[in-house]
C-alpha cells in the first residue's frame, strides 16, 4: 500500500492527472483501508480537481483513522476553507500546528489562519 500511495502523492506533487492519483490511491484502500494517508491522498486529489465535498469525505475518513496526524489536519483544514466551513478550518489548522506541522505546510497553515 505504501508504494502505491507514494506513487499517487508523486503524481499530485508533479501536477499530473488527479484522477490517476485517485485511482492509484483507491487501489491502496483494499490493502490498507484504515490508513489515514490513503484517505488523505484521495482528499488531496479531489481538492486538486476542485471537488471539495468529495475531498471533505476523504479527509473526514482520514481524520477518523488518524486524528493526531498534523498533515491530515492541515489538508482537512485547507479543504474546509474552500468548502466554506471556516470554523472547522480554524480548528484543524490550529490542531495541525499544535501537533508539530513543519516546513512549507506550517507556513501555509499560519498564513491561512491569519486570513480566517
Amino acid at each position: 500500500a505504501a508504494a502505491t500511495i507514494n506513487i499517487a502523492i508523486l503524481m499530485l506533487e508533479k501536477g499530473e492527472n488527479p484522477w490517476a492519483a485517485v485511482n492509484q490511491a483507491n487501489g491502496a484502500i483494499a490493502l490498507a483501508p484504515e490508513d489515514p494517508l490513503v484517505h488523505c491522498t484521495i482528499g488531496r486529489a479531489y481538492y486538486a480537481m476542485g471537488k471539495y465535498a468529495n475531498a471533505r469525505f476523504a479527509y473526514e475518513t482520514a481524520l477518523k483513522f488518524g486524528p493526531d496526524s498534523p498533515d491530515v489536519n492541515y489538508y482537512a483544514g485547507i479543504n474546509y476553507v474552500k468548502d466554506g466551513k471556516p470554523d472547522l478550518a480554524r480548528i484543524h489548522l490550529q490542531k495541525a500546528l499544535s501537533l508539530g506541522l513543519s516546513g512549507k505546510l506550517r507556513s501555509a497553515a499560519e498564513s491561512e489562519l491569519r486570513k480566517l
